[in-house]
Formats: structure tokens, sequence, C-alpha cells
């Protein structure tokens, strides 16, 4: 079964409804998700990135948008020494991105899945490591 590793950028569009880009498209990867069309793996950092941006764009309702990602039970994998050399090699390629890009990516390579994204500046920097697909 195909592995697909959503970012960040790609889990909130799942619940900032009105606020999201290409949000159909987004939905469409969360429907083959929930059909078992294919797996999804994301690194157990996900909670952390996600719940920051969602309190700090949405406070009110913060709390009930991360409860219903959390009831997803999405496929955590633990961030391993392997895990993060890859994304630390990541980052020396690719000047100027942070740690929490490179390690979706880092997640896909490793999982021989595909880090699907939403941010158009680290596709065009990393479309050549293959593994990635812009949203």
């Amino acid at each position: 079964m195909k592995i697909f590793v959503p970012d960040a950028s790609i889990i909130l569009k799942w619940v900032l409804e009105d606020e999201e880009n290409n949000r159909d498209e987004a939905m469409v990867l969360l429907r083959g998700w929930v059909a078992q069309e294919h797996e999804f793996v994301v690194p157990s950092l996900w909670l952390c990135e996600v719940g920051n941006v969602l309190g700090l764009k949405r406070p009110k309702d913060a709390e009930k948008l991360l409860k219903i990602l959390l009831e997803y039970e999405f496929t955590e994998m633990k961030i391993t020494k392997d895990v993060t050399s890859i994304a630390f090699a990541l980052m020396k390629e690719y000047r100027g991105v942070t740690f929490c890009d490179t390690i979706y990516h880092a997640v896909a390579i490793r999982n021989k899945g595909t880090m699907v994204t939403a941010d158009k500046t680290y596709y065009t920097m990393a479309k050549d490591k293959g593994s990635i697909l812009l949203l």
C-alpha cells in the first residue's frame, strides 16, 4: 500500500476550512486514507507543529480542532537517529530550511513513501530528491 507523509501544511487544511487554498485536494487525500486506499505516517512532532499553528491562528477553536485530528489516530513514527540523519542531511543540502520541514521528508524517504506538502518553497528546493509531492 502506498505511504503518504502529510506535513503540517496539509494536516491543517483538514480543519481550517475557510482559510486554506487547495483544501479540496487535501480532503481527497484524507478521504483516500479513511477508505484505506493508502497509509499515512507522520513524524511524532506533527502534534506540536499543528497545535502551535492552531493556537496562534484559531485560539478559540484550537483545542476542538486538534481533538478532531487526534481522533484519526494517524500512524506516528518516532523520530530516530536514522531519520534525524536524513533530516540534517537535507538541511545541509537545502540551506534555509528548518528541521520541521525536513523531518517529514526524512520520514517519507525512510518509509519509501511520499511527503505531501503545500509548501512551494520547500518543494521547489527538494523535489530533485524525490519522495515529495506538491499539493
